[in-house]
């Protein structure tokens, strides 16, 4: 391979093959299959470098042949990566680089910077590489460290958007997203479940309008303009109706669903407060009964706070004592 024209074509041939795929396994199946083919190398290994806080560490993550953990010369190629007791050390050693050995047995190591990321290490047997062509590859080996990076960072992403999608379906809330004419584009299972429709139905383009009741329609919908302007407004009560007619006291809360930095409607929570309107009612029920009888009785009644100091007198109360009411300072502090 020392031809200059064969070189040019044997690398042209493995850049072709350098990042194909953003899973990162994938990637450097195909990648590093593609130097030991081009460059006739028996064994591949991918090092990533981890800065922690306290140390570095060199993790391999990927060879070729597959087995090689269960080889002999596993032990071999673990000694060919050094400890890093700091920055300054990994730095120095890879300003080093490429470095080249013999590991036994007519095993040629040859160590490569991946930088940013880690290091490759190509074995041939029987020769070195020529070092004109291990020069040669610090432009592709630089392409295949990006083509790491960017797999883990799309593996990251991928796998967080995953997570909040979970979360999402299995949150005991009603969560939607709508577009900006208020077709609904995403409800979590249990807002499917609560309302009665399905996800097809959904597919099929319902509107938000179809689950508000026609009395809150003129509300909701002035609402839902002014929620596409601002961000953090405090949450709206209309009735839910589900899609068999009954229906239900909701709190709404919403945002603007922001997607690269454009809105494209809102994201919304609805909470039934149908046990705390009963609740609700039961309190006023009680007051009032409390209020009767209080009446009917001519008995005066005082209540006082503890905490803050503040104590309530009825005028019965004050009256009782000789006193209007505007006489006696509702506090004992």
């Amino acid at each position: 391979m020392s031809k200059l024209p064969e070189q040019i074509q044997v690398l042209y041939e493995i850049s072709l093959e350098v990042g194909k795929s953003l899973k990162l396994y994938e990637m450097l199946k195909i990648s590093i299959n593609a130097y030991l083919k081009k460059l006739d190398c028996i064994t591949g290994i991918v090092y990533r470098v981890d800065s922690g806080k306290s140390d570095i560490s060199a993790e391999m993550i990927f060879s070729i042949p597959y087995a090689l953990v269960a080889k002999k010369l596993f032990p071999e190629i673990e000694n060919l990566m050094p400890e890093f007791d700091s920055e300054r050390s990994l730095n120095a050693y890879r300003s080093n680089l490429p470095v080249k050995g013999n590991s036994g047995e007519e095993l040629f190591f040859h160590i490569m910077d991946l930088p940013d990321y880690g290091f490759l290490i190509l074995i041939k047997k029987g020769n070195y590489l020529a070092d004109g062509l291990i020069k040669n590859l610090e432009d592709i080996n630089a392409r295949l460290a990006f083509s790491c990076i960017s797999c883990t960072s799309y593996e990251a992403i991928e796998e967080s958007e995953l997570r909040n999608l979970y979360q999402q379906k299995v949150l005991p809330e009603m969560l939607y997203e709508t577009d900006l004419s208020g077709k609904v584009t995403f409800a979590n299972n249990y807002a499917i479940e609560k309302t009665g429709y399905t996800s097809q139905e959904l597919q099929n383009g319902l509107n938000i309008l179809n689950i508000i009741h026609p009395d809150d329609h003129e509300i909701f919908t002035r609402n839902f303009s002014i929620s596409l302007e601002q961000d953090n407004l405090p949450p709206r009560e209309y009735t839910v109706v589900k899609k068999d007619g009954t229906i239900f006291p909701s709190l709404v809360y919403t945002n603007r669903l922001i997607k690269n930095d454009k809105i494209e409607g809102l994201i919304g929570v609805m909470v039934d407060i149908s046990d705390l309107k009963k609740n609700e009612r039961k309190l006023e029920i009680y007051t009032e009964r409390l209020e009767l009888a209080l009446i009917g009785s001519s008995a005066g009644l005082w209540d006082w706070n503890i905490q803050t100091g503040h104590v309530y007198f009825s005028e019965r109360w004050c009256n009782m004592l000789g006193y209007d009411i505007s006489e006696i300072e509702p506090d004992v502090s």
